[in-house]
């Protein structure tokens, strides 16, 4: 599914981005466009998750402790 959008850019904006759509492409505007959204939505989210997990110090060693507990119950069962 696309979503239709309609987009005005300067004079310059707009030969720059034909430009760089030629290069990288192949004159494709909507596809370089739709690929720098795509380069900022990922942006976006690694910001979004290293800011949770600055807020969340100690996550690393609580799913640590339970793989620990988790690999214990394995070894266990199968003893």
């Amino acid at each position: 599914m696309t979503d239709r959008i309609t987009l005005s850019f300067s004079d310059d904006a707009g030969r720059y981005l034909r430009k760089q759509a030629e290069v990288q492409t192949c004159g494709n505007v909507t596809a370089y466009v739709e690929k720098l959204a795509r380069y900022q939505q990922v942006r976006d989210s690694a910001a979004s998750f290293a800011a949770w997990y600055a807020n969340h110090p100690d996550h690393a060693e609580a799913v640590a402790a339970e793989q620990a507990a988790a690999d214990v119950e394995q070894e266990r069962g199968a003893a």
